[in-house]
């Protein structure tokens, strides 16, 4: 009986190893990069945002990916702290291209303002849509536009 019992333990074990998770879809994939941005974001973690955008980058405000870089320092270095709380992120994929659209909270202490800037901080609601293109298997940011809620 105990053999049986063991043997039974064993073979549940092994199947249970041999079940694996759903792969994501390509939206829930999006989905965890805009998350990663917004963790890099706050931890004003430039490469790991520039990751996650394509060579071919293009904006709204006129930025390529080369000027990437200069626009989040700026960005950066006027605040001693970034915050990013998204509240809607949704993804529509229609073959190698995606589109997104998220909303967020963007919050920011100002570099020097001291004690007080944890408790008074600047604070917008931003809206972002994106659009992605797959390279090389990964999902990649290919142009932007953005601008705060109450001016879309």
């Amino acid at each position: 009986m105990r053999f049986f019992l063991v043997s039974m333990l064993f073979l549940a074990g092994a199947m249970l190893v041999g079940c694996t998770k759903k792969p994501l879809t390509d939206e829930e994939v999006i989905r965890g990069v805009i998350d990663k941005v917004a963790r890099a974001a706050e931890k004003k973690d430039i490469q790991s945002i520039k990751n996650a955008i394509s060579r071919s980058y293009h904006d709204s405000q006129g930025n390529d990916y080369d000027a990437i870089n200069g626009f989040l320092l700026a960005h950066f270095f006027h605040s001693e702290k970034v915050g990013v709380t998204l509240t809607v992120s949704e993804a529509t994929v229609e073959g190698e291209k995606a589109k997104s659209h998220t909303e967020a909270f963007l919050t920011r202490v100002q570099a020097g303002s001291g004690v007080a800037g944890y408790i008074a901080r600047d604070a917008d609601y931003y809206r972002f849509d994106l659009v992605w293109q797959k390279e090389e298997g990964e999902w990649k940011l290919l142009s932007a536009s953005w601008g705060p809620m109450e001016k879309l």
